[in-house]
């Protein structure tokens, strides 16, 4: 499955084929792939026949879709992306891997809900469980003074 025509490059892009005009302005920050269905299709195949292949197709899967964000969602789009990744490398196989995404999308579904119908009181426990810090300052040692 290597070669031209395989990989990203050899799927339909909406350039190509034309897309739900309807989807594109409802949710614009998703990736110029129209065709969801071969995406999954490719990396199914590719857990089976070349683990590192698939490895590489879903990072670039998630980075062009964090590349269509909006600039000032980026940054905390990279952010949970990284707390995935950390998350998802303590599993040890596909099924835990997994059990530990369903548990990710749970919990971020229940924080979103518990916002969503009482905001005031998120806020409060936010502002109730804020830990206050002592800041140390640091000085400078005598010979980076001199120098």
């Amino acid at each position: 499955m290597t070669g031209a025509g395989s990989g990203l490059n050899a799927l339909p892009r909406e350039k190509e084929r034309p897309a739900c005009r309807h989807n594109r302005r409802r949710y614009p920050m998703l990736p110029q792939v129209d065709d969801t269905r071969a995406i999954i299709d490719r990396l199914s195949a590719l857990t089976d026949t070349d683990p590192e292949q698939f490895e590489r197709e879903s990072r670039a899967i998630i980075e062009q879709t964090i590349a269509s964000f909006p600039e000032h969602h980026r940054h905390r789009a990279r952010g949970l992306q990284f707390r995935i990744d950390n998350a998802l490398a303590q599993c040890s196989d596909p099924l835990s891997r997994m059990n530990k995404m369903v548990e990710i999308f749970w919990e971020q579904f229940r924080q979103f809900h518990d916002i969503l119908h009482d905001p005031e009181k998120v806020l409060n426990e936010r502002e109730s469980n804020r830990e206050v810090c002592r800041v140390i300052p640091l000085r400078r040692s005598a010979t980076r003074q001199a120098g």
